[in-house]
């Protein structure tokens, strides 16, 4: 070297690479100075001095790609937040508006999936001053940067987001609100909610408006939307995204608008109410964004709407800004005052159909974090399924797991520690993809369960999970995170339909293979989009199940497919 120092080096298609400048972990104050072998897994054997001049031998261990992401990104800046307008006089009331996932398609633009929240906005402004509802401010709030890409990316953004959201419109002075959101967003207003119930001083009247929300892949937010509230109402409609926003709110009161939106059409995947075996020929299915039409054609009032006379006044008119209360809150209790799943059916007589049921998520270990095989640096200490981690300066840690089924989710329980002062930014890769982050300052003291999306990964393939903890002040950062593990949310394989060569009562024995799940199985005459109905419901149990059709042998032609329940 240039100062009289002497470097190992790696020589590899013509070129010296100093293998000091490798190094991903480089604050241990160790100099390699010579490099004696190198096997077919990557591994060096040399020599170096530590920092208090004594040389060592030394092994060099390669890293795969995903922990060289994990170790070299720094967030140089924390997250910013949405804000509330600050409340002045005669200001008595907040509306306040927002999107939820954005459209995967207009990804790169934005406003083309948001753009309804200004209309919609600027529609409730307009009502209030034409009715002289004095006192009353709206705001549209704006997520899109973090609105995914995933619905359970999106999920966990805005429950940061509404949090910090929650401060602030506390912070400012506001103690009525009407929060109204679509899908994902619907975890940001209740979170915002709950900050709200739980810090202000002074007694805080709230309301949640529902848009289709999205419940999560398991389901677990139908039991905590509405929760913070006064009173909450709740809009849903059968479409492609199934149960994931088709079910009703424990905590709010449901109204299923499908059969007022004008432009439903019969699609397949529709069963009787009243027997879920027995296929149905009359419901349509509607559009995830027909509720946000529904809603802002109960603010306009518009005469020509569709049905109008069915929406029997629910919607904007039972909102605490358009003096829809105590209506609201004594005839429509949460729950619709009978049971959780209860909903009440807007529209012409033919909804005594419903959605057959799509895919519960399953939640099954596949691989667990595993401290043998990490690496780190900075202040880690490592545990079975667990990791701890202190950013006093970048701290991070990543393991390589091997899924024994596929995975498309990681999910781990994670509490900050640090002392007062402190905001640490946890972000979570899977190999090179950025999976999630998680901001000191906006998570609610305690453990807190997280659920990240991951690229579907097989089984049998090997990927890292990085972990890496900044902090953004003088305070040293530490997080605690414990069962770590990756999963399958929902069924993750494609069944496969054959036919085996028994028969039963002169009808063919069909076998499904799969993963155990309970499915649907589906016929149709001529593989026509609305013509599929429902003919058994099987249990997988075992990866295979059999079933037969008796009623094919009154077909020329029959095709099938099957649907996990």
């Amino acid at each position: 070297m240039p100062d009289g120092s002497t470097h190992a080096f790696l020589y590899q298609n013509g070129t010296m690479f100093d293998i000091n400048a490798m190094l991903v972990i480089t604050n241990y104050g160790w100099t390699i100075q010579a490099a004696t072998g190198i096997n077919n897994n990557g591994q060096i054997v040399g020599y170096g001095t530590n920092p208090s001049g004594q040389t060592h031998a030394v092994l060099l261990n390669p890293l795969p790609p995903g922990s060289v992401t994990a170790a070299s990104i720094v967030q140089t800046n924390p997250p910013t937040y949405p804000t509330a307008p600050a409340k002045g006089e005669p200001d008595n009331g907040l509306i306040v508006i927002t999107h939820g996932l954005l459209d995967p398609f207009d990804a790169l633009d934005p406003a083309a999936s948001t753009a309804w929240v200004e209309n919609m906005s600027n529609s409730v402004a307009q009502y209030l001053t034409a009715n002289r509802r004095a006192g009353w401010r709206v705001v549209g709030i704006h997520w899109d940067y973090a609105a995914g890409p995933t619905p359970g990316a999106a999920l966990n953004n805005a429950a940061q987001i509404g949090r910090m959201l929650g401060d602030d419109i506390v912070a400012k002075g506001w103690t009525n609100v009407h929060f109204i959101a679509h899908s994902a967003g619907s975890e940001l207003i209740e979170t915002a909610a709950e900050r709200m119930l739980d810090t202000s001083p002074t007694p805080v009247n709230i309301q949640c408006t529902f848009l289709d929300p999205y419940v999560g892949v398991l389901h677990e937010e139908a039991n905590s939307y509405g929760e913070a509230s006064l009173w909450s109402d709740c809009y849903l409609a059968d479409d492609w995204t199934g149960n994931w926003t088709g079910t009703p709110l424990y905590f709010a009161y449901n109204a299923d608008v499908t059969d007022l939106d004008p432009s439903a059409v019969e699609v397949p995947g529709y069963v009787s109410a009243s027997d879920l075996t027995s296929p149905c020929y009359q419901s349509g299915a509607s559009s995830h964004g027909w509720p946000i039409a529904f809603y802002q054609n109960s603010i306009d009032l518009n005469s020509s709407v569709f049905e109008w006379s069915m929406y029997d006044g629910f919607g904007f008119p039972l909102s605490m800004e358009a003096n829809g209360w105590p209506a609201g809150p004594i005839s429509y209790p949460p729950g619709n005052g009978v049971s959780y799943g209860t909903v009440t059916n807007l529209g012409p007589a033919d909804s005594f159909c419903v959605a057959a049921p799509v895919a519960d998520a399953i939640k099954v270990a596949d691989a667990v974090f595993d401290a043998a095989s990490t690496w780190a640096s900075g202040t880690v200490a490592t545990a079975a399924r667990s990791a701890g981690l202190t950013a006093d300066a970048p701290a991070w840690v990543s393991t390589v797991i091997t899924p024994t089924n596929n995975v498309n989710d990681v999910s781990f329980d994670a509490e900050f520690t640090s002392g007062a002062g402190a905001r640490g930014l946890l972000t979570v890769y899977w190999d090179s993809n950025l999976v999630g982050q998680v901001d000191e300052a906006a998570v609610n003291p305690g453990t807190n369960h997280y659920d990240l999306p991951v690229p579907l990964s097989s089984k049998g393939t090997s990927h890292v999970l990085g972990l890496h903890l900044d902090a953004f002040t003088d305070v040293a950062s530490t997080i605690a995170i414990t069962n770590i593990e990756a999963d399958a949310a929902g069924v993750t394989e494609q069944p496969v339909l054959s036919v085996t060569t028994n028969a039963v009562n002169g009808s063919l024995v069909y076998q499904l293979s799969g993963q155990p799940d309970s499915y649907y199985i589906q016929a149709s005459t001529d593989l026509s989009s609305t013509n599929w109905v429902n003919i058994a419901l099987v249990k997988n149990t075992t990866n295979t199940a059999e079933f037969t059709d008796p009623a094919s042998t009154n077909y020329p032609m029959r095709f099938y497919r099957a649907v996990a329940q």
